[in-house]
């Protein structure tokens, strides 16, 4: 039998659970041996088909402190276990429940497998591991037709990452202003500083993204 401390110590106390065997028979002696490790059982079954066995029970603790074992309310139905590791899903949601449905993230789909369930993904059906989103829409980049929000179609527009806001033409491109790095069509300190990085230090010999607007960001 396991019993769980009460809040008023050990006295007068019933079981909180039954420990059986999945196989047992009376001449096993099941119980002969135990050991106890945190909220796990190991009991030893001597006589077992002649040779002996152990069984393991785990989810000997109380994580949502209702005064029932985790193996209990599991069983129970009082609570799930979707990942069948005898620890009620209530108590793995911190930092694993980013849609904040109950349901640890471990346990809902993930289709594209970037490792961020659908309910989470700006792209459930595109690999978008870093959550790239230009235009911060409701789509990312890997499923966004129009990356940069300017009326023209990514697969037609010939500056893909205009500024959101920016007045473009037929093709997606804002006025030509000299030295307009970030296509914002004007030239200001955002353009003067990547000037600076495209003449100095690592982008010293050359880099293909100093003749083009700044990608926002990178897989």
């Amino acid at each position: 039998y396991a019993f769980m401390k009460p809040t008023g110590g050990w006295a007068n106390m019933t079981e909180n659970a039954k420990l059986i065997a999945s196989d047992g028979a009376g001449s096993d002696h099941f119980g002969a041996g135990v050991a106890i490790d945190g909220d796990t059982a190991v009991i030893g079954a001597h006589y077992d088909d002649g040779k002996g066995s152990a069984y393991a029970f785990h989810g000997l603790s109380d994580c949502n402190s209702n005064a029932a074992l985790d193996i209990c309310d599991i069983a129970g139905g009082t609570s799930q276990d979707c990942q069948t590791n005898g620890v009620p899903d209530e108590c793995e949601l911190a930092g694993n429940d980013c849609n904040t449905n109950s349901i640890p993230d471990e346990c809902e789909a993930d289709t594209d497998e970037d490792g961020l369930i659908d309910g989470c993904d700006n792209c459930p059906d595109d690999a978008n591991p870093a959550q790239c989103n230009f235009d911060g829409d409701s789509e990312g980049d890997a499923c966004d037709a129009d990356d940069d929000n300017d009326g023209v179609d990514d697969v037609l527009d010939e500056c893909e990452y205009t500024i959101p806001g920016v007045s473009v033409d037929a093709v997606g491109c804002p006025p030509v202003v000299p030295g307009d790095f970030d296509r914002d069509g004007d030239f200001d300190l955002a353009d003067w500083a990547a000037l600076q990085e495209c003449f100095t230090g690592a982008n010293v010999a050359g880099n293909p993204d100093c003749g083009t607007p700044r990608l926002p960001c990178q897989e």
